[in-house]
């Protein structure tokens, strides 16, 4: 076995996405998260930026204390998964949200990139994988 091989594989995950859907943790998003957790706020950068691969423990702590906040149930298998297929497809159909747009499909102003036009709202799973898609978009345009 390699020592690539000996990694332990990082799991994809979308609770940046599930917390964005919740109202408490739109103004200091870190801090409340880590209050109502009980995970600190460097475990909880990390896990939103989608760098690290969590504990059982750690999903349930997160899965719970946004379940909380949204009015419903989160399990933990929702919010992390190997290949980008989660149990419930779409975010906001998880989160209980009629359908909205993930923030990285409008540009500064708040409009709403040309790329992203014929997206539907609520469609969108937020996967890590499918931000760092988007983002490398934005910067193969930048080249």
């Amino acid at each position: 076995m390699t020592k690539d091989e000996g990694k332990r594989r990082k799991r994809r995950n979308r609770v940046a996405a599930v917390v964005a859907h919740t109202p408490r943790y739109a103004f200091r998003r870190l801090s409340r998260l880590a209050e109502d957790s009980g995970v600190s706020k460097a475990a909880l950068s990390r896990l939103l930026r989608g760098d690290c691969t969590p504990t059982v423990r750690t999903l349930i702590k997160v899965s719970s204390a946004v379940g909380a906040r949204l009015g419903r149930r989160i399990d933990p298998g929702e919010l992390i998964s190997e290949d980008g297929e989660y149990p419930t497809r779409f975010v906001c159909t998880l989160c209980g949200c009629k359908g909205c747009m993930p923030e990285f499909a409008y540009d500064s102003k708040g409009e709403l990139k040309p790329e992203y036009e014929n997206w539907q709202p609520g469609l969108w799973t937020g996967d890590t994988l499918e931000r760092e898609s988007a983002l490398w978009r934005e910067v193969e345009e930048l080249e």
